[in-house]
């Protein structure tokens, strides 16, 4: 029988234990991987205005989590709240950006190159794992999953240990959502 592993976050300020977390075992592990592979078949196949949709009401959804995330973010990196307010909402802003991009930087294209002929053909290719640093914790995974899901792709993140309070809050924020 394996057990599974556990961690706790810390106030970095006091040193005084915020949360114990278990790490994935590996049926959860396994059941995230056929999940995603699941969800892949399907966002890959929607439209990038489609798409758009969903990354609009993830905007919304991370501005109202923001007060919540923040003090979280400052509880277990000692980060000024003014500082993890401000990620929060250049994390916003990242995600409107994607959410009014125009959709035809997707369609292929044709470029010159020393080739008789070269193009750019954007097309989502699967799952994509990011593990992430402490320092940032919403700006990293946010600037790794946006173009990642634009494109058609799935993501699934490892967040840092130290951080899994605010982690957790912006999983939060992702499945409101979608």
């Amino acid at each position: 029988m394996k057990t599974v592993s556990i961690f706790s976050t810390v106030n970095p300020v006091n040193n005084e234990p915020l949360k114990t977390y278990n790490h994935l075992s590996e049926n959860e592990l396994d059941a995230v991987l056929k999940k995603s592979d699941a969800a892949f078949e399907q966002w890959r196949r929607k439209t990038p205005e489609e798409r758009q949709g969903y990354l609009t009401r993830l905007a919304a959804s991370m501005a109202s989590h923001r007060s919540e995330m923040a003090k979280m973010m400052s509880l277990e990196m000692g980060k000024p709240l003014a500082e993890a307010e401000a990620e929060l909402k250049k994390c916003e802003s990242t995600i409107k950006y994607y959410a009014e991009k125009d959709p035809s930087i997707l369609a292929p294209k044709f470029v010159s190159s020393t080739f008789k002929k070269s193009a750019y053909v954007p097309c989502p290719t699967g799952v994509i794992l990011g593990i992430m640093p402490w320092n940032f914790p919403v700006w990293q995974i946010i600037r790794f999953c946006l173009p990642t899901l634009f494109l058609g792709n799935v993501t699934i993140t490892k967040p840092s240990d130290q951080t899994a309070g605010t982690s957790a809050i912006l999983q939060k924020a992702f499945d409101d959502a979608f």
